[in-house]
């Protein structure tokens, strides 16, 4: 069976992790070298995770209990509840489903005296134009992040000049995995150095705590083999244990009990090391073929199977996602044929506040109702994935379980 994602790591990566949990190191000397890396400019830091960037970021700015973040509707938990912990309120932009942008025109709507900031995330590993989102968060003296965690196609294409912040994820299922890690981009200086500072006063992120990640995400690439994979999935069922469970808790982030105090952590010697190795043997090959993958899919379907982001600015398909009125009955019939497909993983709609019922993310909602994501990497023969194609038309064609007439605007 094709496991509906393979972790994006190679095995010596894991190896030379292993090794590296036993040796000394110079955290901050790493850290230096993986910043002007990614950015020659010095406008760059790196975090435990994304989360971690983020709340350091929003614990540096000098916004008010009560004041308001707009955020693309869809996103991770953790995001807009980090927001909620600074006493801040989120407020969800609901999103075009064919182009997984936020409409500038909401956003516009969406504004009050107590908005602060602009949260773009760039979704399933497409790409929006942010240049109204500029216009206005200039006009309204709005901070303007952008949350490319999904989206990474490679250091000389990550950049927005536009946005304020950019933030960037290789955690464990992301592009080009260091098994966690997250940089922000900062043009602020003077906020960056802010949160410099506030980091040095973190704890280390223990390095026995890293090789645990390590072993565990060892075993689960070694699952993910289609016959190993199949397997596993065989065998759950005989001892009838939900396997859709057993991988959602097995690549969780982070336990929700000690949320704040394990994301206030500087990252392990061992962690930057690797992620500086990824990012020196970044193959942006690999991405390529991915993302060639992803437009042959998507080439294979017409306008009968409703694919999210099918016009987004450009793509990389972090996830190959589409719409199906009944979700179960599409991902069964997958299941027979092979395909481990999935419905969202931890994904999830931003809540609009309760004094502003108006801003609830309809089109968000549906969306996460019935999406269906495919398996989709380099590691997929060309011919396997027009067979994949062939049994989402067929269900679509024979049962109209895929086909949705979900509203797009």
């Amino acid at each position: 069976m094709w496991a509906r994602k393979r972790i994006d790591i190679r095995w010596s990566d894991l190896a030379s992790a292993a090794c590296w949990s036993f040796l000394p190191g110079d955290c901050e000397g790493i850290s230096d070298r993986i910043e002007k890396l990614w950015s020659s400019g010095g406008d760059a830091i790196v975090c435990l995770s994304v989360r971690s960037g983020f709340d350091l970021l929003l614990a540096e700015l000098d916004f008010a209990e009560g004041d308001e973040i707009l955020f693309s509707a869809i996103t991770i938990a953790d995001m807009y509840k980090i927001a909620e912990a600074h006493g801040l309120v989120p407020v969800p932009i609901d999103l075009d489903i064919d182009s997984l942008a936020i409409d500038a025109d909401r956003v516009k709507a969406a504004i009050t005296p107590r908005t602060r900031a602009i949260v773009a995330a760039h979704l399933f590993g497409g790409r929006m134009s942010l240049e109204q989102l500029r216009a206005i968060a200039d006009e309204h003296e709005l901070l303007l992040i952008e949350d490319c965690a999904q989206a990474f196609d490679g250091i000389n294409d990550a950049r927005s000049e536009l946005a304020d912040v950019s933030m960037f994820s290789f955690g464990t299922i992301k592009t080009t995995s260091a098994l966690g890690g997250g940089i922000l981009q900062v043009r602020n200086r003077e906020l960056l150095e802010r949160m410099r500072n506030r980091q040095q006063t973190y704890p280390l992120q223990p390095r026995g705590e890293f090789l645990s990640r390590v072993v565990k995400y060892a075993g689960l690439k070694g699952i993910s083999g289609c016959l190993m994979f199949g397997l596993v999935v065989r065998a759950s069922k005989l001892f009838g244990k939900d396997y859709n469970r057993m991988l959602n808790q097995a690549i969780r982030g982070f336990s929700q009990a000690e949320f704040f105090a394990l994301i206030r952590r500087q990252p392990s010697i061992t962690l930057l090391r690797l992620l500086l190795r990824r990012m020196r043997t970044l193959d942006v090959g690999r991405i390529q073929r991915r993302a060639d993958r992803g437009d042959l899919l998507l080439g294979a379907f017409s306008d009968d199977v409703e694919v999210v982001g099918r016009s987004s600015l450009r793509n990389c398909y972090w996830v190959f996602g589409l719409l199906a009125d009944d979700p179960p009955q599409l991902i069964g019939e997958l299941a027979k044929h092979g395909f481990d497909a999935t419905q969202g993983g931890a994904m999830t709609v931003v809540p609009a506040p309760s004094d502003r019922p108006e801003s609830a993310a309809t089109n968000a909602a549906l969306m996460l109702e019935k999406l269906v994501v495919l398996p989709l990497y380099p590691e997929m023969p060309r011919v396997v994935i027009q067979r994949m194609a062939d049994v989402v038309k067929s269900a679509t064609e024979q049962r109209g379980i895929a086909k949705s007439a979900t509203p797009r605007g």
